[in-house]
């Protein structure tokens, strides 16, 4: 859908590229008084968009510049008439979210050709966006996803447990059914009792119902340790769920491809010193050797159809906290994950924290292990 917006904002500009390249209204007309008009109403839109727009004639020169891209290039004028403009012009092929330095940010820019007459490029489109705000889209998308995924799997058991309770009440066994309601509720009202006490953010323990129902489709045994403790919610929810929740789906699609007796996830999430630390561990196949950075890179995979998006987005998602996400061999086999959110988390200034947190590695002295 964002690419569909983006698509949109360079087809206006191209348009508008056009006729100030040619001197023409869209329907190839002398430029009358309508079509001038039509242009200044064209300027005033792009001066309004909150993505940077821009174009620039076969030669570099700028065609229109909008406030968005002035504020975003800065001093850097010379990126619209960077490497990328000029292939675009030689090749007449669009280059689509290329990284670009512009001071001390680093953006994300489309390029894209306005075509002439005759077909052959004309000038360039350039769609400018800060990398930072599309990271935190694209974490905050990610996040509802995970939520949405969890959701999808506690309601998937929740209509296991009503087709026994239809089965149950349709054979008559009504004393059955009494004991089989009372235990499941029983069940649940331990679970999430035992789990709001120990880590008193709904959003996590809602994380972590779901993730169970998910291990108990994949036939995943998912182990929350007791040892797990917060004092208070977490602050920033999106982050934690973007982090917490690809480290575990990743752990539960590697642990479901395992045998039998190697299908395991455990979990641990601690405090210490105001930060949220999270460690997840596998029996999988552990991380190839010399790829424990290779595995947060935005292409790695294992898995066919999938484009690996899961570990980079939960480093970016940490990092954008001062935290920090890496991870190791387990011994005996499989992998550890370590997360820490750096600012995510508020404590409250009366804990003591968790010695348990010792020996774990993060920001400010905090260590992983």
């Amino acid at each position: 859908m964002l690419e569909w917006g983006f698509a949109a904002v360079a087809g206006l500009v191209a348009g508008y590229g056009l006729a100030r390249l040619t001197g023409r209204g869209p329907a190839g007309a002398a430029p009358a008084a309508a079509t001038v008009a039509r242009l200044r109403q064209l300027e005033s839109i792009f001066e309004a968009l909150l993505v940077g727009v821009a174009a620039v004639d076969a030669a570099g020169h700028p065609i229109v510049v909008n406030r968005a891209a002035r504020g975003l290039l800065g001093r850097n004028r010379e990126l619209l008439a960077g490497p990328q403009v000029k292939r675009v012009l030689a090749v007449g092929s669009a280059e689509y979210a290329v990284e670009l330095t512009a001071g001390h940010q680093t953006l994300l820019g489309d390029f894209l050709p306005i075509r002439g007459d005759d077909g052959e490029p004309a000038g360039v489109v350039a769609v400018f966006r800060d990398r930072r705000q599309v990271q935190h889209l694209a974490e905050q998308l990610t996040g509802y996803k995970q939520l949405n995924e969890a959701l999808r799997a506690r309601t998937h058991e929740f209509r296991n447990q009503l087709q026994v309770i239809a089965g149950l009440l349709n054979l008559g066994a009504y004393e059955r059914l009494q004991a089989y309601v009372a235990d499941l509720a029983a069940t649940q009202a331990e679970m999430l009792g035992s789990l709001l006490t120990r880590l008193p953010d709904v959003t996590l323990v809602g994380l972590l119902l779901g993730k169970a129902s998910r291990a108990a489709e994949l036939g995943v045994q998912f182990h929350v340790s007791p040892r797990c403790r917060l004092s208070g919610p977490v602050v920033n929810s999106h982050a934690l769920v973007t982090v917490l929740g690809n480290l575990l789906e990743n752990a539960l699609e590697e642990a479901a491809a395992q045998p039998p007796h190697r299908r395991m996830v455990d979990l641990l999430v601690i405090e210490r010193r105001g930060h949220v630390l999270m460690r997840v561990q596998d029996r999988g196949r552990g991380v190839p050797p010399g790829q424990a950075e290779q595995i947060f890179t935005p292409t790695y995979t294992t898995k066919a159809g999938n484009r690996g998006m899961g570990l980079h987005l939960a480093r970016r998602a940490a990092e954008a906290c001062g935290g920090a996400v890496r991870c190791r061999l387990r011994a005996g086999g499989g992998t550890v994950f370590l997360a820490v959110l750096g600012s995510a988390y508020t404590p409250d200034p009366t804990a003591a924290g968790d010695r348990t947190a010792a020996g774990m590695n993060g920001p400010e002295g905090v260590q992983l292990v």
